[in-house]
């Protein structure tokens, strides 16, 4: 073939997981196209004016800063079937200009096949560009959209675990005589309840494990919320005296309950073994007829629903990287 019989256009197909609907959205919501439309660059600005006649526009940026615009018009527009764009380039090393680009959408099993068919294009260079653009463009959309179905799956799987944690039997329990480590007074578990027909009761390990305490910190920012919803404690294992000045060390604003010389936690299951306390929640009601039930339970653990610490850390580059919590972390800024 020589260089007349060339073709002038490059055409790119990829099946995306993921609702036609879904998909055509991805390609004309400015917020969803800021997304994915430039997988090595930033894309700092899009506005796109869907209709035939419409104008839009799309500015890029490298890290180093180079900006690059890429803009059109509409020229068919079928909702869920079909776009077709003129496109110019500004601010790129390749003459590219009043090209056109056709985007077509059709459902498959498993998804969306999405072609791409980029015509008009006035040398080799820009095909090898254009062809190398898409595939990249596609590759990072199919996988957003794998992500996303991930994040729903996982979403709508730990809505059916806690309904399933529900529909367990409902434990009895005994009203308990505890210690409220404030006041180093006895304290019933009734009347944890407070003024509230529910309770929630966080299993701590007490003042021997750093990883409790991380998670006792997480909740002293947020415990006032829980408790507007219901009641709030967490228990510790540790003697009032001991737990009240490690309470103090660390700032703590919950209320503390100490079940230290009772059966209570191992009654609970959060003690397997005697004087080794495991860490969980456990959620109890009072019926109308006072009696007190366990409508749930969970242990907690690296990874868990209760703290986000690992979440956070694993999105970084090399993740976790034996990083592990500690009662202090030297001087903060």
């Amino acid at each position: 073939m020589n260089a007349q019989q060339r073709p002038e256009h490059v055409e790119v197909r990829r099946t995306i997981g993921a609702p036609v609907e879904r998909v055509y959205k991805a390609w004309t919501d400015p917020a969803s196209v800021q997304r994915w439309f430039a997988p090595k660059q930033i894309v700092k600005s899009a506005a796109c004016d869907v209709r035939v006649g419409g104008a839009y526009r799309l500015v890029c940026a490298t890290p180093q800063g180079k900006e690059c615009a890429c803009h059109g018009e509409y020229v068919v527009v079928e909702e869920n079937r079909a776009l077709a764009f003129t496109w110019n380039v500004e601010g790129s090393s390749d003459d590219v200009r009043d090209t056109l680009v056709t985007v077509r959408f059709a459902r498959v099993e498993g998804g969306t096949e999405v072609s791409v068919r980029h015509e008009r294009l006035p040398t080799e260079s820009a095909r090898r560009g254009t062809d190398q653009g898409w595939t990249e463009i596609l590759a990072v959309l199919e996988q957003l959209h794998a992500i996303d179905a991930a994040e729903r799956r996982v979403q709508e799987e730990k809505k059916r675990l806690v309904q399933m944690r529900k529909a367990l039997p409902r434990m009895p329990v005994l009203d308990a005589t505890l210690t409220d480590v404030a006041s180093g007074a006895p304290v019933a578990l009734s009347a944890l309840f407070g003024g509230k027909q529910e309770l929630m009761i966080v299993h701590n390990m007490g003042k021997g494990c750093a990883y409790c305490t991380l998670w006792a910190d997480g909740f002293n920012g947020v415990h006032q919320h829980l408790s507007d919803r219901a009641a709030f404690i967490v228990l510790t294992p540790d003697e009032p005296s001991v737990a009240r000045a490690f309470a103090a060390s660390r700032g703590w604003g919950f209320r503390l309950i100490s079940g230290h010389g009772t059966a209570f936690i191992r009654t609970m299951g959060f003690e397997p073994e005697p004087g080794r306390a495991h860490p969980g929640i456990s959620t109890l009601v009072r019926t109308a007829s006072g009696a007190i039930e366990r409508t749930a339970y969970t242990h907690f653990g690296p990874w868990d629903d209760y703290c986000g610490v690992w979440a956070m850390i694993e999105m970084l580059e090399k993740g976790e990287n034996a990083w592990a919590p500690k009662y202090a972390y030297g001087l903060m800024r």
